[in-house]
């Protein structure tokens, strides 16, 4: 018999690392931290690995009437790209009497049934891994001339880059039913986006009277751009999604030796780009009357 969960899972395993400072004095505030998480899946080759960074800078000016705020975030994660809940579907629900490979050392594959694998070439002939770069700035300035009257100035920037990239061998299940010998692709995205607000707010109470009333004014731009290729019948494993030119799939194509493969050009190589971009602007206020707390009108 064959235990396809032992033969595609193993002993999951995480360890996590954090070093934190803090200080400051009457008119500053700092503090900073790093934090190292390292986590392997109980499936075969999954993991997810990261790193985060953040700092916090608060500074008081000119007796409390000027406060700056800074504030940094930065992450790098490193994950696997494999179908996890596949294999792990596939490894419940197959027949334990059945093997993993053939005599002659091909898997073993019994497809009556709608999609039922062999969860193993799923776990074994799969290379990739998705990684994200996140980047995020934040300054908080806030003057404050005179008690009630508060105005704030805040200006942001987020950033993430992104690329994910694999390669299934030629005895990947869809590359083995379609006869390809190798399939690779890579793609990567980038996201930005910048925000600029500032609001001004007046606060004053006169007797059982509080009267508050604030004004701003928002703008926000986003851009988000990106790419990506795959290609197949690559020649050897050993470039991986390294050198997705030295596939011959369009070759194979245009000189009609693809024979009885069936693969669509769509399916098995292209190239794709895009980009978007958006803007937001906006003007807001509000004004609030309230007596002896009891009525309150906002506007």
């Amino acid at each position: 018999s064959t235990d396809w969960l032992s033969e595609v899972s193993r002993i999951g395993f995480s360890h996590n690392h954090n070093i934190a400072l803090e200080g400051g004095g009457k008119h500053m505030a700092y503090s900073a931290n790093i934090t190292y998480r390292d986590e392997q899946g109980v499936i075969t080759g999954s993991y997810n690995k990261e790193l985060r960074a953040q700092m916090d800078l608060t500074q008081y000016l000119f007796n409390d009437i000027l406060k700056i705020n800074f504030n940094m975030l930065k992450t790098l994660n490193q994950s696997d790209n494999q179908d996890s809940w596949t294999i792990y579907h596939q490894a419940v629900i197959r027949n334990p009497t059945a093997p993993i490979y053939t005599e002659d050392g091909d898997y073993y594959e019994q497809t009556a049934p709608l999609y039922y694998y062999n969860p193993v070439p799923y776990n074994k002939e799969h290379t990739g891994d998705y990684r994200i770069e996140n980047t995020r700035l934040t300054a908080n300035i806030t003057l404050e001339p005179i008690q009630g009257w508060k105005t704030n100035l805040q200006l942001s920037t987020r950033r993430n880059n992104s690329v994910n990239q694999y390669y299934n061998t030629a005895k990947y299940q869809g590359n083995r039913w379609g006869g390809i010998n190798g399939s690779a692709g890579k793609s990567q995205g980038d996201f930005t986006e910048n925000l600029l607000e500032i609001t001004t707010q007046y606060d004053r109470q006169i007797g059982k009277h509080k009267l508050s009333g604030m004004v701003g004014y928002s703008w926000m731009r986003d851009m988000s751009d990106g790419f990506g290729a795959s290609n197949s019948e690559f020649p050897t494993d050993a470039y991986l999604y390294n050198s997705l030119e030295s596939g011959r799939f369009a070759e194979l194509q245009e000189s009609g030796e693809e024979g009885n493969k069936t693969y669509s050009l769509r399916t098995y190589a292209g190239v794709s780009s895009y980009k978007n971009e958006s803007t937001l602007i906006g003007f807001f206020g509000r004004i609030t009357w309230n007596y002896d707390n009891r009525f309150n009108i906002l506007a």
